[in-house]
């Protein structure tokens, strides 16, 4: 009998692997599409198609180690696996992950705020995602320490047991 944590997991697992999927098709057609747009429709552009995919692809790169972080971390709780020392791996590359998203993003803000190209909705995005990002990594961060408590508290259970 599957159980609701064990459906939730694989629902979630599902729809971030759909995410995962798009981003893929994000890097290979919508970024160079983006760029070439942009290099068509703005001057500021013409000369930076490869810094413009780069910045847009290593957004979305970073994004989707996130996703996949995520899915591991959700497949070891279907598993009753969370509350091992091997998972305090993957918590520390979520971690990391996230505050590479929000360092890839504040690199594209920097770079368009030097191109003199960044409309006002674009840095509201971008700041919204930089904050929010920087504010999930540190929050996991303060997880990883409730777990690393959780583990260690399994860990002396299970050997009085």
């Amino acid at each position: 009998m599957i159980s609701i944590r064990n459906l939730a997991s694989n629902l979630a697992i599902a729809i971030l692997a759909l995410l995962v999927l798009l981003g893929l098709a994000f890097e290979v057609i919508f970024a160079l599409y983006l760029s070439t747009a942009l290099e068509h429709a703005y001057i500021e552009f013409r000369a930076s198609r490869f810094w413009l995919v780069g910045l847009i692809t290593a957004v979305t790169l970073c994004g989707q180690v996130v996703l996949v972080q995520i899915c591991i971390l959700l497949r070891r709780i279907s598993s009753d696996r969370l509350l091992q020392n091997s998972s305090f791996k993957i918590v520390s590359r979520l971690i990391i992950s996230f505050f590479a998203v929000a360092g890839s993003s504040t690199a594209v803000l920097v770079w368009l705020m030097a191109m003199q190209a960044l409309p006002g909705s674009v840095f509201v995005m971008l700041i919204v995602l930089i904050c929010i990002s920087m504010a999930a990594g540190l929050v996991i961060l303060s997880l990883k320490d409730v777990m690393r408590v959780a583990v260690k508290s399994k860990d002396e259970l299970e050997s009085v047991i």
